[in-house]
């Protein structure tokens, strides 16, 4: 067969590999392309989050200090405006990453030819 080969075939030998080789190089890549999926999906969940806190933040501050002082006793704007802002980031934080991190797991346990259908 070598001597075939090297009449009639590319200068290059072939290379020949054993199953369990294949394997293990199939599944580093799996690995590196779940990191990478990981990876952007923290992304997008960041984009996400800036998002909704550059958009919402400064008109509710806004509109609630507007609202508050219409009042003749007035609470201080610490506990009356920035504690519930900053109680509404957490929540929203907690939402955003608990949903991203379902969609995350839904999708890299999906097999590829599921995705292909």
């Amino acid at each position: 067969m070598d001597d075939i080969w090297s009449a009639h075939g590319p200068a290059i030998g072939p290379e020949i590999q054993s199953a369990d080789e294949q394997l293990a190089e199939v599944n580093q890549q799996e690995q590196q392309i779940s990191a990478l999926l990981a990876g952007i999906a923290l992304l997008a969940v960041g984009v996400a989050m800036l998002g909704a806190y550059a958009l919402g933040l400064p008109l509710a501050a806004y509109l609630g200090w507007h609202y508050l002082s219409g009042f003749e006793a007035r609470v201080d704007l610490a506990s009356g405006l920035v504690l519930p802002l900053v109680l509404a980031c957490a929540i929203t934080l907690i939402v955003t990453v608990l949903a991203a991190l379902r969609h995350l797991r839904q999708a890299l346990s999906l097999q590829p030819i599921e995705a292909l259908r």
